[in-house]
């Protein structure tokens, strides 16, 4: 469009290049604008009181603590590593989902009180699977050509 009008050029880099002095203006003025028109109720904090006290509140890790740190941390391993060993993404949720399970990280119980998230994952299994299916009959080939034979807009706008 700008093409078209002003006879110009303009690729992506040239548009980033271009919008850069604005943005870093903005990114400078507006914290000041802000600070000015809503000014904090509280302009000094005392941070070493409150590390103080957040820190003799806190107590050494449980042994479900320190499983569940063991098997997020071999999880993130894993997903990062997941093309490299071959493994599918979700089989990786999977065997961590299941490793909770049989540690006691998670109990059974905690599972199923999420009903939200089980029926969303019976639906789109079902969804995708059915989908698939249809892919494979060509389904959806056979309802495209039955579209495109039958259905003409021709005479309306």
């Amino acid at each position: 469009m700008i093409n078209d009008i002003c006879h110009l050029q303009l690729s992506w880099g040239g548009w980033a290049l271009a919008a850069m002095v604005p943005g870093i203006i903005m990114l400078l003025v507006t914290p000041l604008v802000i600070y000015t028109m809503y000014p904090p109720e509280i302009k000094k904090v005392d941070n070493k009181t409150i590390a103080k006290a957040g820190a003799s509140g806190s107590r050494p890790m449980k042994g479900r603590e320190k499983l569940l740190l063991g098997i997020l941390s071999s999880r993130c391993q894993a997903g990062f590593s997941a093309k490299q060993l071959g493994v599918d993404e979700s089989t990786v949720a999977i065997v961590v989902m299941g490793a909770m399970l049989l540690l006691g990280v998670v109990s059974w119980d905690d599972v199923v009180k999420n009903k939200g998230g089980w029926n969303t994952l019976i639906w789109y299994g079902g969804i995708i699977g059915l989908s698939s299916l249809l892919s494979k009959v060509k389904f959806f080939d056979w309802l495209a050509e039955l579209f495109k034979n039958n259905l003409s807009f021709d005479n309306h706008g």
